[in-house]
């Protein structure tokens, strides 16, 4: 009981068969009985935060995602005395990733789990509203509908011109439905602009924005990965061999990096995990390419982090991990 999952090393002491260690994603744990009782050694302070963000209250408070733990947020100091575990709390649960603090209302936060599983919390009163990903679901019931009204006579054939018109609705339907095939990283970014905090953006193969805190999202930017079938069709439903194993940690070409310009609003910038970079000076109104720019790199290098220049709209810089090809 309250040992953590994700196993990732054991220990039976060759001198009592009876004592077992494990390491896993909590930490580590021992038992003395065959694993019939166990004690998790949890004095050990060690996490795997991957991003933090922070609040304006006073005195602040900050938020972090951590690596199958969930995400928690506690304060930044105390009038008087250290600041204790219990005063950490959870948010979220499943693999913590990004973070985000509402700058008005410090009780509202943002956290997800693996694979875009984003919501907005109160902390004052433990509501939780989890972030619904977009996708064509209503408009194409709405088409289908039409469709079942222009064949529905049970008297006269379909004419001409009603073929002619479910041929198009049919068309429009591949079309919502190939728009909306969406791709979620495992560690899926979001933030809050700096600009206002009711404007969320969010990364799936496109670039998403809601003007809600993140409800009624919708998509303001095509396809900005080069959307490598191969890899897409392995990562998200071959993975595995025997048994399939396609847990989400391996999707490939979705967004892993996205930012907005803390001087000019609606200048937005994107990086997937396959090397392309882009810009849009219009709140996604027109993206910009400019991989070919950029040299010295392997094509293909994950662009790990984008951040715009806090002193000029002409600069941003950008960080690229190529480690997954043992580079």
């Amino acid at each position: 009981v309250g040992v953590h999952v994700d196993h990732h090393a054991m220990w039976i002491d060759p001198n009592d068969p009876n004592r077992i260690v494990v390491g896993d994603d909590g930490g580590v744990s021992e038992s003395f009985d065959k694993g019939g009782n166990w004690l998790v050694l949890n004095s050990i302070a060690i996490s795997q935060v991957y991003d933090v963000s922070f609040n304006y209250a006073v005195p602040y408070s900050v938020c972090g995602g951590l690596q199958d733990n969930g995400a928690w947020c506690g304060p930044s100091r105390r009038k008087s005395g250290s600041i204790t575990n219990s005063m950490w709390y959870t948010i979220t649960g499943g693999d913590g990733f990004y973070t985000a603090m509402d700058p008005v209302n410090p009780n509202i936060v943002y956290g997800e789990s693996q694979g875009g599983g984003m919501a907005r919390v109160n902390v004052a009163t433990g509501e939780l509203v989890n972030l619904s990903k977009p996708n064509a679901a209503a408009r194409i019931a709405a088409w289908n509908d039409t469709i079942a009204v222009l064949e529905d006579d049970s008297v006269h054939a379909v004419t001409a011109a009603g073929k002619k018109r479910i041929g198009e609705i049919k068309a429009i339907i591949a079309a919502d439905s190939a728009a909306f095939a969406l791709r979620w990283n495992w560690e899926t970014p979001f933030f809050l602009s700096p600009h206002n905090p009711a404007v969320f953006y969010a990364g799936s193969n496109r670039v998403m924005k809601s003007v809600a805190r993140g409800d009624s999202m919708f998509p303001i930017s095509p396809d900005l990965t080069y959307a490598d079938s191969t890899k897409v069709r392995i990562s998200t439903r071959t993975t595995g061999g025997i048994t399939t194993d396609a847990t989400g940690a391996e999707t490939f070409a979705t967004l892993v990096s996205l930012a907005e310009s803390p001087l000019r609003p609606g200048l937005l910038y994107a990086g997937p995990d396959d090397g392309r970079t882009w810009f849009s000076r219009n709140d996604g109104g027109d993206w910009e390419e400019v991989t070919h720019r950029i040299t010295g790199v392997p094509a293909g290098t994950y662009i790990s982090r984008i951040e715009p220049s806090s002193a000029d709209t002409s600069t941003f810089y950008v960080a690229f991990d190529n480690h997954r090809n043992g580079d």
